[in-house]
């Protein structure tokens, strides 16, 4: 999985993650064999699942904060109430049904997409993302961040580091603090991303990134993704069409 091309394994993900989205939220077979699926392709990988777990549980409250509130929202039969002031929540069996629905299918995705950046280099992910004709402005964004996320973590931590080795004491105007010490993050970067952008310019940048050549693709990366694909398939028609 590691070796295969980065370019089929996109298109495996992006089908595997259209056919999990697709699926009803009461195909619960469906949902069981795509974890299963997904299961024998980490142990495939040799992947430490915690690194995955990890990955995917630092997006879920993003998640569940935009779905904890389907269940209130969703008419259908009521299943419990409560009163507070003028105001009447209310639980209804359609609600939970989407909101369980909105839960199964993002841990699946998300994780289908952290099984891809676990076995692909991100190198090679941008390079495929690129031969696959995704806009040249997106794959230039994603690498830049790539680049200078750890720039940006690394000033954060030594501005964190200075004002601990200054602070004996927790001080009241910590939220001052913390707004001042994101300010001047904010005023290094934009100057980082000004002297990045002068220097490429003097070296004759014109917003095309080159990149090696791509490798052929073979016929063990077309049958590894066909076969994932097929797989993902068989566990979506399990399920039912509709």
């Amino acid at each position: 999985m590691h070796r295969t091309d980065a370019r089929v394994k996109c298109v495996a993900c992006v089908c595997c993650v259209l056919l999990i989205v697709t699926t009803p939220a009461t195909a619960v077979l469906s949902f069981t064999g795509y974890a299963l699926i997904l299961l024998a392709l980490l142990a495939v990988s040799r992947v430490p699942i915690l690194h995955i777990v990890r990955r995917t549980l630092a997006v879920m409250p993003f998640v569940l904060l935009i779905a904890a509130c389907l269940p209130f929202i969703k008419r259908g039969e009521v299943m419990w109430s409560v009163a507070w002031g003028g105001w009447t929540l209310a639980v209804t069996r359609d609600g939970l049904r989407l909101f369980w629905g909105v839960f199964v299918k993002s841990s699946l995705s998300i994780f289908c997409v952290a099984l891809l950046t676990a076995t692909t280099r991100f190198d090679c992910l941008l390079r495929g993302m690129e031969s696959l004709r995704c806009p040249r402005l997106v794959v230039m964004l994603l690498s830049f961040l790539y680049r200078y996320a750890f720039l940006f973590s690394d000033d954060l931590m030594r501005m964190l580091r200075a004002k601990r080795s200054r602070s004996f004491r927790p001080a009241r105007s910590e939220a001052r603090i913390l707004a001042g010490m994101l300010g001047m993050l904010f005023v290094r970067s934009y100057e980082r991303a000004e002297r990045v952008y002068l220097a490429m310019c003097s070296r004759g940048f014109d917003g095309t990134i080159v990149t090696p050549g791509r490798p052929a693709l073979g016929a063990a990366d077309l049958a590894l993704s066909g076969g994932v694909i097929a797989c993902f398939a068989a566990a979506r028609l399990a399920g039912g069409i509709w």
